[in-house]
């Protein structure tokens, strides 16, 4: 039923004049509608706009609907209902009415009446609005018109509707209809059909200007006649085309005589077509054909036009559905390119994904990824074409000069660069003109791969000639996926760079110990039940540490670099050679037929330092102790080939110098040697013969200690001081590394303790092998060290190496979060020096990056190493990580980590390691130099 008062209503006027008058409580949910059909609202009281028979009146503001509240509570008879519609009807004014029920009364009596109704839902899904851009551009003509006299003659359904009710019923109820689909070839096919329906035409069909704007073309027929079916009209061809260039209907009563008629149709007598327009631009036509004489086709223009605007309405609302859809479906397809990026194991797959979706989600023809190497050339990464098939993975070979495309532009100013269809770019060359025509390529997209002003390569994105330009979203788009593409290309050379220092010495170039051993377990494995052999060669070099200490780090690194040149020299193509670390060398030799040629090249090895090394201007005497281990004869494993080898060379080591020395078991002894040593280090636990010494970790830019590492040191009572690196490989051999580890701990959380009481609240650093982590009750061990000496856990950080994550990944994660999840920091130690760990750095819960001394040293004479330094340090900012570097010892280095972004710095650029005693004068020295002014 009908509300008991009359609704108030408020008026909203349209750009050309007329008004809607709106109750006002209806405001909040059509006032966006509203808004978005152009309509703003115009101050003027109920009085001005409605006349005193409750009719609005005002012919300066002439309203074109009035949309009222539906919902409120009954009391309107059925007569009043009846009399208000009749009013509105005769000023020309639509009735909307807002109601939650379509099938109740006052619904019906709405539609009995030519009114319309709509639900809430359908203003919040749009369809209010296309209501209104309907109402907007079509009752005012479409009630005038109906007023005018029928004509006699029985040409369609609607020719018989004998009053303006049933023109606007039929018509709105085409219009709820073409509302209620948003798909367009749907929506066309509709349109198509009720335009046959409605003019009972032989041939009715709808045309589309074509994306590119050069024709129209035929998009739906309401019958399948192949004269229709994806017809051109060039601007000015055929009737439709004299309709898309004039704006206007055109009518032709005699086709076949017509002067633009195009080939075929021979059967057409009769031809129409109606512009579809939206605002003054026309986006299609619609076109209706009779085969006979028998139909007036001109008493069909009226029909027609009335049906025209409401059809462009209804095909833009499907257009915007559809490039939502389209907006939607690239936005998803970024997102997910974005996170497989980075998600990816394989760069190769990630960079073919992006191509596809460059294709399927950007209509893109042909998509090509280059990068940019040296000389300014550019080598294909991948290349990909749509064809009728599907998309298809392009052979790419040869180089591209960047000189003779749009991407020598690209790469200079760094933008992406766009060339319009058709257009002859003046960046290309003829030739690339002329590959262009052949491949009918239309509106390209060349964007540059950078990242932190470094080129990496560009992308580029074709368009067929047949279609539209790429807009500039669509080139936001692009640019962002190959923002993420640069980032993963500096990733993978970050990881192969870290991946290849994984398994090679950094100053040698050679394999490194990691690398050896997997060659070796590929030699056991490929000898495997075959009569073949191969031997390991032991590498010691005699005098080095002399060189070392009397001329230093850098004439002993070039000299560690000269002698691999030297032994290299002497081996053969498929033999390996490795650093092992330190002074000592490895080789797998496999290429030869004779155990006396092993023994020969080792010897001649040995003869190539009988002369004196040159280095710059230094003679340096230098020799080498060679142990020689053949396999199977003397080892069953790769391991015991190479533990025999290394027997044999400690054997030639305490024979004459530059001795080769042939494993026997007589080299044994060696071993028991170091199950000597493995006895002494429990009794050192016994008997307290380790100590801590402690370095200082200062902050880069106040210069100020915040933290220090502990570091054991043991003191034997007979062979005096034993390096760690000596010992600790022996105690994780034989177990005592949990003992061992337990200790340090243990002592280092006392020590740290007492100097926190005495006012020094800096936090203690304490190394944690691999051996020592996996224990089951580990982190229930540190913390109950922690609490017996009271200590905050913020005052304790556990630095693991990487060879720690090579364990069980889901274990280590869950024990790192409980013991950082109690306040203690996790630091990664010596990164990039063992395995390549990148792939753990997101997953794992850290808080520190420690970045090894070895990097630390090329930092003045390698610009690779010091990018390599940069990007660590960027990485772990971009992984919320604190950096420390190690073996920091001159003023340059200091100053070139501090301008990297290095936040601490530790080595014996401040400090050697100092026994606790000495630590508080270690810290107050260091202090008192950061606080002073003239602080480097």
């Amino acid at each position: 039923m009908w509300p008991a008062n009359p609704p108030q209503l408020m008026p909203t006027t349209m750009t050309d004049g007329r008004c809607l008058l709106v109750a006002p409580e209806l405001l909040p949910i059509t006032g966006e509608s509203i808004h978005r059909c152009a309509l703003v609202p115009e101050r003027l009281s109920v009085a001005e706009m409605i006349g005193s028979d409750g009719c609005p009146c005002n012919s300066q503001n002439r309203p074109i609907a009035v949309i009222i509240d539906g919902r409120a509570s009954p009391g309107t008879s059925e007569r009043q209902l009846q009399q208000l519609i009749s009013r509105a009807g005769s000023a020309e004014v639509a009735v909307v009415a807002v109601v939650d029920d379509l099938s109740s009364d006052i619904s019906t009596a709405i539609l009995g009446q030519g009114g319309h109704v709509v639900t809430p839902a359908e203003i919040e899904s749009g369809r209010f609005g296309l209501l209104l851009r309907q109402l907007a551009t079509a009752p005012g003509h479409l009630a005038a018109s109906v007023q005018q006299p029928r004509p006699s003659v029985d040409c369609s359904p609607l020719a018989a509707m004998s009053d303006k009710t049933e023109v606007v019923q039929s018509l709105n109820h085409f219009a709820v209809e073409l509302m209620n689909r948003v798909e367009l070839p749907s929506l066309l096919q509709h349109i198509a059909s009720e335009t046959g329906s409605l003019t009972s035409a032989d041939y009715a069909y709808v045309a589309l200007v074509h994306e590119t704007g050069e024709h129209l073309e035929t998009v739906a027929t309401s019958t399948d006649l192949a004269g229709l079916k994806s017809v051109r009209h060039k601007c000015g061809e055929g009737i439709g085309g004299q309709a898309w260039i004039t704006g206007s209907t055109v009518c032709v009563s005699d086709y076949q005589s017509y002067p633009h008629r195009l080939p075929g149709l021979n059967n057409a007598r009769q031809a129409c077509s109606v512009p579809l327009k939206l605002g003054d631009e026309v986006v299609g036509i619609i076109g209706i054909m009779y085969e006979s004489d028998d139909r007036n086709i001109e008493e069909q223009v009226e029909l027609l036009e009335m049906f025209a605007p409401i059809a462009s309405v209804a095909i833009e609302n499907a257009k915007l559905h559809e490039n939502t859809r389209t907006e939607l479906a690239r936005t998803q397809a970024t997102s997910e390119l974005c996170r497989a990026i980075y998600g990816s194991a394989s760069f190769d797959r990630i960079i073919d994904e992006i191509c596809i979706t460059m294709i399927d989600a950007f209509d893109s023809s042909k998509v090509h990824i280059y990068k940019l190497e040296e000389n300014n050339v550019f080598t294909p990464m991948a290349a990909w074409e749509n064809t009728p098939d599907g998309n298809v993975r392009t052979v790419q070979s040869g180089s591209v000069t960047v000189a003779t495309s749009v991407a020598s532009w690209c790469i200079k100013h760094q933008q992406t660069g766009f060339i319009k269809r058709g257009v002859n770019d003046e960046r290309e060359s003829a030739e690339v003109h002329r590959v262009r025509a052949a491949w009918r390529l239309g509106s390209t997209l060349c964007v540059p791969l950078v990242h932190e002003n470094k080129s990496w390569g560009v992308l580029f994105a074709h368009r067929s000639i047949d279609c539209s330009d790429f807009t500039v979203s669509e080139r936001h788009y692009f640019e962002l996926i190959c923002a993420q593409i640069s980032m993963a290309l500096m990733r993978r050379e970050l990881m192969e760079k870290v991946k290849y220092q994984a398994f090679h010495d950094s100053l040698t170039g050679l394999t490194n110990r990691n690398g050896f051993e997997g060659k070796l377990e590929e030699s056991v494995k490929g000898n495997a039940g075959k009569a073949d052999w191969f031997a390991v060669l032991f590498i010691d070099l005699d005098g080095f540490k002399n060189v070392n200490d009397s001329h230093g780090h850098t004439v002993g690194d070039k000299l560690l670099q000269q002698v691999a040149v030297m032994i290299t020299s002497q081996l053969g193509a498929g033999d390996t050679l490795a650093r092992m670390g330190g002074d000592e060398y490895a080789a797998i030799i496999s290429t030869r037929t004779k155990r006396y040629d092993v023994l020969r090249i080792a010897q001649r090895i040995n003869d190539s330092f009988s002369t004196r090394v040159s280095i710059g201007e230094l003679q340096l005497d230098i020799g080498a102790s060679i142990g020689v281990s053949f396999y199977p004869d003397d080892a069953s494993s790769a391991e015991e080939v190479m533990k025999n080898a290394d027997f044999a060379m400690y054997h030639a080591k305490g024979a004459e110098q530059g001795s080769v020395c042939v494993f026997n078991k007589w080299h044994l002894e060696v071993h028991e040697k170091r199950i000597r040593l493995e006895s002494d280090l429990a009794r050192a636990i016994e008997s307290g013969e380790f100590q801590l010494h402690y370095q200082p970790k200062v902050h880069c830019y106040s210069g100020l200690v915040e933290g220090v590492e502990a570091l054991i040191r043991w003191e034997h009572p007979t062979l005096g001081f034993i390096p760690p690196t000596e010992f600790i490989p022996v105690a994780e051999n034989c177990g005592l590394i949990e003992v061992i580890g337990s200790w340090v701990i243990d002592e280092a959380c006392r020590q740290i303790a007492e100097l926190r009481r005495q006012g020094f609240k800096f936090s203690v650093a304490v190394n944690i092998s691999a051996r020592q982590f996996i224990v089951h009750n580990f982190v229930a061990n540190v913390f109950g060290v922690i609490a017996k000496y009271n200590l905050p856990a913020s005052a304790v950080q556990l630095e693991v190496t990487e060879s720690v994550v090579m364990n069980d990944i889901e274990m280590v994660v869950k024990k790192l979060a409980l013991l950082r999840n109690r306040g203690i920091k996790i630091a990664i130690d010596d990164f990039g020096t063992g395995y390549s760990s990148l792939q753990y750095l997101a997953e794992l819960p850290l808080d520190i990056l420690k970045i090894d001394k070895s990097f630390v040293d090329k930092l003045g004479s390698e610009p690779d190493e010091q990018l390599l330094v940069k990007t660590i340090v960027m990485m772990s900012g971009e992984l919320d990580l604190e950096t420390v570097a190690e073996g920091v010892e001159t003023h340059f280095q200091r100053q070139k980590l501090e301008s990297l972004g290095c936040d601490y710095i530790q080595g014996y650029y401040y400090s050697k390691p100092v026994p606790a005693r000495e630590l508080i004068a270690a810290v107050q020295r260091i202090n008192q130099r950061g606080l002073s002014p003239q602080a480097a």
